[in-house]
Order: C-alpha cells, then structure tokens, then sequence
C-alpha cells in the first residue's frame, strides 16, 4: 500500500485482491495472510471492514496516538487474526443476523469488554467470550489491549468439537457468552483456539506452495 496510504504500513502482502477493484482475498475464496500497521483509524476500519466485519471504530478518550497493528491469516468465513489499537478504543459492530459466523475471543495483552444485548463481559488474560453475529455488539478496547479472535462459521466450529470430543454432535451447539480461561471449561476453549489456529497455519503454508515446482508435483503439503 506504499504510495496510497502513506500512514499504513503493509509488512506482508496479501496473496490475492491486489489491483484497481479486487476483491480483498478474504471475499474471494483464497487465503489471506496480512500484517498491517496503521496511525490512521479510518484507514483500519475500511481495511477491517472489508475483511473480517462491517464495524465502526470509535476513540474512547480525547487523548492517545492511534497506533494499530492487524495479523491476519486465513478465509472470511475461518480465519485468526489478532489486532491492538494503541489508545482507548469501541468497535461497534453491526447487525449481521444473516451471517452464520461465530467469533471466539482472548485477550493476550491488557482488557477489553464486550456489550451484548445491555449485558457486559470482561475479555482479559482469565476471562475470554464467544459470540455469534447477529444484534448489534460493542467490543471496548483499553489502550494496551491486544486481542486475539478465531472466527468460523458454526459447521466448521461444530467438526472441531467433533475431532476434539472424538465424536460426533448429536445437537447444536450452543454457547455461554463467557467463559473462564483458568476453568477446565475455558482449557478446552484454549485447546479449541489452538487446534483451529494450528489448521489456519497450514492452510496457509500450503497456500504459500501452492502451485508447487514441477519437480515436485509429487509431495503434498
């Protein structure tokens, strides 16, 4: 983006969506594997709208220097991406009750807080949430706050749980918005996060080899 966001650094270019009119490689089907760090918030908003959310970001205080930085990998409808803002922020999230995604939340570095129908939800270090698109939501962010977000679509949480469990589902699933990352419950969220994350890292290094060298058409990813 050199050139046309002179505030926004890009560190990795995306694999697909570059070009007048291109479709971000998050909507076309392909795997995008993108580090950008930008100072200016609309900037940040347009690029996290158009590959993960419709959302609206808004500066929670007068004070701060608006420095974020957005690590995302994956498809629109699976993907792991973690993103700070640098100062007090609110992303208002926008009605999408037609979406199936569902969005699983940690918070590695400082607080955040979730707003979900008139109720609030802490997001730090022991405490993460889970939420589906639908209503509208608020995900407040402390000027230290890094989160980390897994989202996938309820078919694809559905098979995790299945390979964890070692079984199939017998029902849908259903989720509490809270839980406790020090509870054997919040363990199995963790290991949950990690198990799909890992699968992210490999979609995205086959990705990267693919199509491989014709001499080696032979070997799989």
């Amino acid at each position: 983006m050199a050139g046309t966001h002179p505030d926004m650094e890009q560190e990795t270019p995306p694999k697909a969506g570059n070009g007048p009119g291109a479709k971000p490689a998050a909507h076309d089907g392909s795997v995008i594997d993108l580090v950008v760090r930008s100072t200016q918030i609309d900037e940040m908003e347009d690029l996290t709208n158009s590959l993960i959310s419709s959302h609206r970001l808004t500066p929670l205080t007068k004070d701060g220097a608006f420095d974020s930085v957005l690590q995302i990998h994956g498809l629109q409808d699976f993907c792991g991406f973690s993103i700070s803002y640098g100062r007090p922020v609110a992303g208002r999230l926008q009605d999408e009750s037609s979406d199936e995604r569902m969005a699983f939340v940690m918070a590695p570095k400082g607080s955040g807080q979730l707003i979900i129908n008139r109720r609030e939800f802490d997001v730090s270090a022991p405490n993460g949430v889970v939420f589906p698109a639908g209503p509208l939501r608020t995900l407040n962010h402390s000027d230290d706050c890094e989160l980390s977000v897994l989202i996938m679509n309820r078919r694809k949480a559905a098979e995790h749980c299945a390979k964890l469990l070692a079984h199939d589902l017998d029902k849908d699933l259903q989720f509490d918005t809270a839980f406790d990352l020090t509870s054997a419950n919040g363990q199995s969220w963790e290991r949950l996060f990690q198990f799909a994350t890992a699968e992210l890292q490999i979609q995205v290094r086959c990705s990267a080899l693919w199509p491989p060298p014709a001499s080696s058409w032979s070997r799989r990813c």
